[in-house]
């Protein structure tokens, strides 16, 4: 578990900016592939604990990203997992949707972990990568601003409650805050709230307002880096 989130989102925030100087790169030097694959790792491995460790906002544990996929053609082993365009059907590429959850588990177990260059040009445009599970099946490709916008909005994100419950298997649930009888509840004990501290209607419209806008602000972000929640479907 996680006892204090924020140095790991200062991390994840350190991570996005290191990578944005990728995609500026105007030579694409030995060891910055290792770089790259340091950095992304790493950053997968913070996402997952933030979920495991329920540090994340709802909205984000429902959330899948904007990816493309190709099929595989023939066997990936230790010898050959390099030759992409002999592996996978490269000229047929497929866009897709993953869960963040099932992106940042497919990044900590890859087989094939292959950053890629925008054309001829040292920049940074994104990665290829295939778990050991799926490498014989497919591989997807990763657009690295996408990538670098998912590391933001997590690196930003402030979960100042939640609710869960212990389930019949002994195990916690938790509640989608958005659903409409968690805002049912939520805007009685609000309103009961702001009763006792005997808060106007008018301020009583600005709270409702300002959550409001949260809300589009979160759901703008997401589209813009090609991320889709359940949550604001």
């Amino acid at each position: 578990m996680i006892y204090d989130s924020t140095i790991w989102k200062e991390k994840l925030f350190k991570i996005a900016t290191s990578l944005y100087k990728g995609t500026q790169w105007k030579r694409f030097r030995n060891g910055q592939e290792a770089l790259i694959e340091e950095k992304v790792f790493l950053s997968a491995y913070i996402i997952r604990k933030l979920f495991e460790a329920k540090k994340l906002s709802y909205y984000l544990t429902n959330a899948s990203i904007k990816i493309i996929k190709y099929e595989n053609k023939k066997p990936v082993d230790l010898m050959n997992w390099h030759r992409l365009d002999d592996l996978y059907n490269l000229e047929k590429p497929k866009n897709s949707i993953i869960e963040i959850r099932y992106l940042v588990n497919f990044i900590i177990h890859s087989f094939v972990f292959f950053p890629c260059r925008h054309g001829k040009a040292p920049k940074l445009d994104g990665f290829f990568v295939t778990s050991d599970r799926f490498k014989n099946k497919y591989i997807i490709y990763v657009n690295i601003f996408n990538f670098i916008g998912l590391l933001e909005i997590i690196a930003n994100d402030e979960k100042v409650a939640f609710h869960i419950k212990r389930n019949e298997k002994l195990d916690y649930e938790e509640d989608d805050p958005f659903t409409n009888n968690y805002l049912k509840e939520f805007e009685l004990e609000m309103s009961k709230f702001l009763e006792d501290q005997n808060i106007s209607d008018e301020e009583r419209i600005f709270f409702i307002k300002q959550r409001e806008q949260l809300i589009n602000e979160r759901k703008v972000d997401c589209e813009k880096y090609g991320i889709i929640s359940e949550t604001f479907l």
